[in-house]
């Protein structure tokens, strides 16, 4: 029997000559000379265990046997073509990265003109993190940086207030509603801190301080919950330097610590996020803008 290897060269050449009725003619389809035509096909019927071709001087015909494996023979040619170009995109395609809502369009082709310099091609795609986690699962994008908690984020950046003027330190529990006052101003949880890690000490403090629960709300994008601030008051957590994108103050908590954590998680197990350095330093840049006190460790992601 002839080695696995053999069997795909075999395959094509049997396919080349029934769909041209000749040796010759499919030997140069191939381009390959005619007796090596004839070997593989010789080669596929032996390892296939019986005669596939009846051949005479003027003419090619199949044998029953012949009839009979030809569909599973062309399914395991046109396979492999598909494979080939399939492999052939993705050697030739763009970094795939699920990034964050939030940044701008500048600093996406800024950072994307920087990896190309580095070497490295990128597609960004944004979405928020539950979806962007979903593209990773499956396998829509090659790279996402994703939410994480402090102990094993490889990037952080405090969360303070994004509010109407910069202003000194904040505890919540001066948004108190005291008796007979009108309503009180409300603090908005964006999407991308909507997240187990910020939400529930976020909540315990709010029920431990006297706050109202409905003084804290999910917004549903940031252009809601930035309005919200510049029309009533309200508050918004955020960093800094999500802040001054949006126009907004910053004022930091006061009582409370709480950071954005994010890591970068790769769709390939033997591919770990953390291959490409440059690229790693970039996003790290990207993720943790200027005004923010934030900090990096290293930490695989």
């Amino acid at each position: 029997m002839s080695r696995p290897v053999d069997l795909l060269p075999a395959c094509e050449a049997f396919l080349a000559v029934v769909d041209r009725g000749s040796f010759t003619v499919g030997a140069a389809s191939l381009q390959v000379s005619q007796p090596v035509v004839s070997r593989r096909v010789a080669t596929l019927e032996r390892t296939l265990g019986g005669q596939l071709l009846q051949r005479s001087t003027r003419s090619v015909a199949l044998t029953r046997y012949g009839r009979a494996v030809l569909p599973a023979v062309r399914r395991v040619v046109e396979a492999t073509d598909a494979l080939r170009e399939q492999a052939e995109l993705r050697r030739g395609a763009p970094l795939r990265i699920a990034l964050p809502l939030e940044l701008g369009t500048a600093e996406l082709a800024r950072f994307s003109a920087d990896a190309t310099a580095a070497g490295t091609d990128v597609e960004v795609l944004q979405d928020v993190p539950s979806r962007r986690a979903q593209l990773l699962a499956d396998d829509r994008t090659d790279l996402a940086v994703l939410p994480a908690a402090a102990d094993v984020a490889r990037w952080r950046v405090p969360l303070g207030l994004g509010s109407r003027e910069d202003g000194l330190p904040l505890h919540l529990e001066s948004l108190r509603p005291g008796r007979g006052a009108g309503s009180p101003r409300l603090l908005w949880l964006l999407p991308e801190d909507d997240v187990t890690h910020v939400r529930d000490p976020l909540e315990r403090y709010r029920d431990r301080h006297g706050l109202a629960a409905s003084q804290l709300r999910r917004a549903g994008s940031v252009v809601a919950a930035v309005h919200r601030v510049l029309t009533r008051d309200d508050l918004v957590l955020t960093t800094r330097a999500d802040a001054a994108r949006c126009g907004l103050g910053w004022r930091p908590l006061a009582g409370l610590t709480l950071v954005r954590g994010r890591l970068l998680a790769s769709s390939d197990p033997g591919r770990p996020a953390t291959t490409d350095a440059d690229l790693v330093e970039l996003l790290g840049r990207l993720l943790t803008g200027p005004g923010d006190a934030s900090e990096g460790d290293g930490r695989a992601g």
